[in-house]
């Protein structure tokens, strides 16, 4: 049987744990309208919530100063993650402070706020997809039926700062990201990417509509 979560309200907080902080599902979805999942941790995955062969929809809500190994914010695996509102903001994780993905999974930004994450790769967004080399677990996927990782056409992700990748990290070289619209500015990284980092092999689409800007 599919698990389901639904977060409209409540506060889930100060958690700590090996593999994830807060909020964990397997093979299902999770749904936030509303609520907090704050100040939770984790030494491997996701600080705050973590959906693996599953959905995640975040409309409303705040996941704020939570760390972690991958996702300091969110992780999906596996999955699909798909914003419209809501703020992801002051997390912190190896690779990625705001969100991470890994293993063919797919994100899609539309609106909210990914601002003040850090982390070694993608203080915002850090994108690791495999999209070729295995068969799809999971009918979720084809929500999307293009092949891009990272869909964005709204929100903002901004004042996020990383090693590499101030606002988004596009790892593995098999990762397509197009940005059709929303806001990437003021974002940091130490080395290189204060905005966008591509790593070898990565495809990157971005249009005119998209904006794009950094402080002098």
């Amino acid at each position: 049987m599919e698990s389901t979560v639904y977060l409209s309200g409540g506060v889930i907080s100060d958690n700590t744990s090996k593999d994830i902080g807060g909020i964990s599902v397997y093979d299902g979805k999770i749904t936030v309208t509303g609520g907090k999942v704050i100040n939770n941790s984790s030494k491997s995955g996701a600080g705050g919530i973590s959906a693996s062969f599953s959905t995640m929809n975040i409309s409303d809500g705040i996941i704020s100063n939570n760390s972690g190994g991958t996702g300091g914010g969110a992780e999906i695996s596996y999955g699909t993650f798909i914003m419209t509102g809501g703020e992801i903001s002051q997390n912190s994780a190896e690779d990625g402070g705001g969100i991470g993905s890994d293993e063919r999974s797919k994100m899609k930004i539309s609106g909210g706020s990914i601002t003040d994450n850090t982390a070694v790769h993608g203080g915002g967004i850090y994108a690791d997809c495999i999209l070729e080399l295995l068969p799809n677990p999971n009918p979720v996927l084809d929500l999307y039926p293009d092949t891009n990782c990272l869909s964005m056409d709204g929100g903002i992700i901004s004042n996020n700062t990383a090693t590499y990748g101030g606002g988004i990290y596009l790892n593995d070289g098999d990762c397509i990201a197009s940005i059709s619209g929303g806001t990437i500015s003021d974002n940091t990284a130490e080395t290189d990417g204060d905005g966008i980092y591509v790593t070898k092999g990565d495809i990157l689409n971005l249009s005119s509509d998209a904006f794009l800007h950094q402080q002098e």
